[in-house]
């Protein structure tokens, strides 16, 4: 799991251009204090944990477009 400051998070939440289910996988497993693994995400967001971890594809993706 990566560690993002404050500053990086809201940068990426601007520029990433995530969709509803995409953000708020990024924001359970790398905003606030209690980040989440991604089958407890998964629970979450009440999908597979093979779609879980498609959809973390997809973050991953859009984040390094951003740089």
């Amino acid at each position: 799991m990566i560690d993002l400051i404050n500053a990086d998070v809201e940068r990426i939440l601007d520029g990433a251009n995530f969709r509803q289910e995409e953000e708020i996988l990024f924001r359970c497993r790398y905003c606030g204090p209690y980040r989440l693994t991604l089958e407890e995400c998964a629970e979450e967001l009440n999908v597979s944990l093979s779609t879980a971890k498609r959809i973390n594809a997809r973050i991953k993706q859009k984040i390094m477009r951003l740089n």
